[in-house]
């Protein structure tokens, strides 16, 4: 904008600049923060996730160990009679 000429408007015209420079400056404080938590949650989510398949390892383990198979989604009591079917 416009204020005209002489000290005041060269006043007003730095003062506007450090106005700009400032904003940029939070600009790219905020986008740097932003980065950071991104980075920080691609890691939680990879923590969660591999204790999610070891979860899951040791859920089958034990299921299977105790005489349960994998049928038709979802987890059955081996019986008796299919036990020499069955092979893990």
């Amino acid at each position: 904008e416009y204020v005209g000429r002489g000290v005041v408007a060269e006043l007003i015209a730095a003062l506007d600049v450090m106005n700009r420079n400032q904003r940029k400056m939070e600009r790219k404080s905020t986008d740097l923060i932003i980065q950071n938590l991104k980075k920080t949650f691609l890691y939680s989510d990879k923590i969660v996730k591999d204790f999610e398949n070891k979860v899951d390892t040791v859920i089958k383990t034990h299921l299977i160990l105790n005489g349960y198979h994998w049928q038709n989604c979802e987890w059955r009591k081996i019986r008796h009679d299919q036990k020499e079917k069955i092979s893990c």
